[in-house]
């Protein structure tokens, strides 16, 4: 029961109206109209926080190439701190860079001989070549000399030079000529019918047959297109800068434990690396460099004809510590990258799930320490001292262990480098070589010159006779300045026989 508002009479629950006087009950409970404008709002409101939310995530959460860029960063950034205490070797590779692409240099290699080795005579035989390649020429010379308990026995020098046109050389102290051969269009035809070459042994490790197929080889279609390193590189750069990164299920032992991501790239851009690649190979095979070209050729085609996945783990610490390359959808090789401790920096190189190749990298105090290893524990470690610029370089095996030691450094003036091998092979035998910038004026050592292809027999039995008296010494000749037997060998305590 409830009360009427106006006159107080109760009025039974269900009833709106008084049966009194007949006043509206306004106490009666009703349901409240609903507000559609604060449920628009709110609903809004609701719906504009899930979409920040997600948002964030989208924007603030790394991207696969983030990912993957920044753990090749911090990993190349760790690698490079092993060598960081080697600035000399920094140095030298810099600079050895920079000369390779100059136009003008200047090369130095010499070999030393000791008396151990040659039985109480030392011997050092010397060559430089200075190049001035947009001329195409290039001068320097050769040396020799031998000595006996430190006094000088015998020595000669050749001075030479050579453009498109010729080659010219001279010996100054002993021949008063300069000789030389012309680079002229029937040049393998005139070297076939001289004197030189059918008066030794040429004509039979260079047959006329060999000789004319490699003279023909260089203006064949196959290889007259020179190989352009610009190109190559500028085709790795068009497919390096297809990389794309996605994160990946792939089932890799190799990559347990990590976030894996696969890499993806324009195939075209893949063929147009891979053939470049092939010219590459050509070009040293042309070269007849003892390379396994056939196995180099298995590879680019592989790339090429195969269904490739390339997959990278990234551990926990954001570090790339694994690369894998799957074939036809079975795992083919994988590089791993582990740090056992704050020391080394440890890799397993794997073909399938069989590690093939082991090895470690530290840091040292002046320079750093690399070691590589079989199955089988044989192995090398390369050592480096970068205060004394010193590589040594020592095997392991179970039989026996050699070593040896390159030098390396700056010239003085700082803008050329040197190598040396103090001693091969455990011998009284020692190598040099230097680059530096050609900085002197080239030029031909003469205008006019004796074509020694074109000497009659006897004009190169006469020729001959003279280079013998040099290299044994620089004796002269009798009367007519013909020189006998007895003239280049000389009379001694020893009877030669006829």
């Amino acid at each position: 029961m409830k009360n009427c508002p106006k006159c107080g009479k109760e009025i039974p629950d269900e009833l709106d109206l008084c049966s009194e006087c007949s006043a509206e009950d306004t106490q009666t409970h009703r349901t409240p109209a609903v507000n559609l404008k604060r449920l628009i709002i709110g609903a809004v409101i609701v719906l504009l926080t899930v979409a920040a939310v997600i948002g964030c995530i989208l924007i603030f959460s790394p991207k696969p190439r983030e990912v993957v860029e920044e753990g090749i960063d911090r990993t190349h950034e760790q690698l490079i701190d092993v060598f960081s205490d080697a600035p000399t070797l920094y140095d030298v590779i810099g600079t050895l860079a920079e000369l390779s692409n100059a136009e003008d240099m200047s090369a130095y290699f010499s070999v030393w001989v000791g008396e151990e080795l040659t039985q109480g005579v030392e011997t050092k035989f010397s060559v430089s070549v200075n190049s001035d390649s947009s001329e195409q020429l290039y001068a320097g010379e050769f040396n020799f000399s031998a000595s006996i308990a430190g006094h000088e026995a015998a020595s000669f020098k050749i001075l030479y030079s050579a453009n498109r046109d010729s080659v010219i050389f001279r010996i100054p102290d002993y021949l008063d000529e300069s000789y030389g051969i012309a680079l002229t269009d029937d040049l393998v035809e005139r070297f076939i019918n001289s004197a030189i070459y059918n008066s030794t042994s040429l004509s039979d490790i260079m047959p006329p047959t060999v000789l004319k197929l490699l003279s023909a080889t260089p203006s064949s279609p196959a290889s007259a297109k020179a190989f352009d390193p610009a190109e190559l590189a500028d085709a790795w750069e068009k497919l390096s800068s297809s990389f794309d990164y996605e994160k990946s299920d792939a089932d890799i032992d190799a990559l347990d434990g990590l976030d894996v991501y696969s890499l993806s790239f324009k195939r075209s851009a893949l063929l147009d690396f891979a053939e470049l690649c092939l010219d590459f190979i050509d070009m040293l095979d042309d070269a007849g460099l003892g390379l396994d070209i056939d196995l180099l050729f298995d590879v680019v085609e592989m790339l090429t004809d195969k269904d490739i996945e390339i997959c990278l783990g990234i551990n926990d610490d954001g570090l790339l510590t694994a690369v894998s390359f799957t074939v036809d959808g079975e795992n083919y090789t994988s590089l791993v990258l582990e740090g056992k401790n704050s020391v080394w920096k440890d890799f397993s190189l794997y073909a399938g799930d069989e590690a093939i190749l082991c090895g470690g990298m530290k840091r040292k105090t002046n320079g750093f320490k690399l070691r590589f290893s079989l199955p089988n524990k044989e192995g090398i470690v390369i050592t480096c001292n970068d205060k004394s610029g010193k590589f040594t370089f020592s095997t392991i095996s179970r039989h026996d262990s050699t070593k040896f030691t390159l030098c390396y450094g700056l010239n003085s003036k700082g803008n050329g480098v040197f190598f040396k091998i103090p001693s091969v092979g455990g011998e009284d035998v020692s190598l040099y070589f230097s680059l530096r910038p050609q900085t002197d004026e080239l030029s031909m050592l003469d205008t006019e010159f004796t074509d020694i292809l074109d000497f009659t027999q006897n004009e190169y039995d006469r020729f001959m006779q003279r280079i013998t008296a040099v290299l044994s010494g620089g004796v002269s000749g009798g009367e007519d300045d013909e020189l006998m037997y007895d003239d280049v060998f000389e009379y001694g305590d020893t009877e030669y026989a006829d």
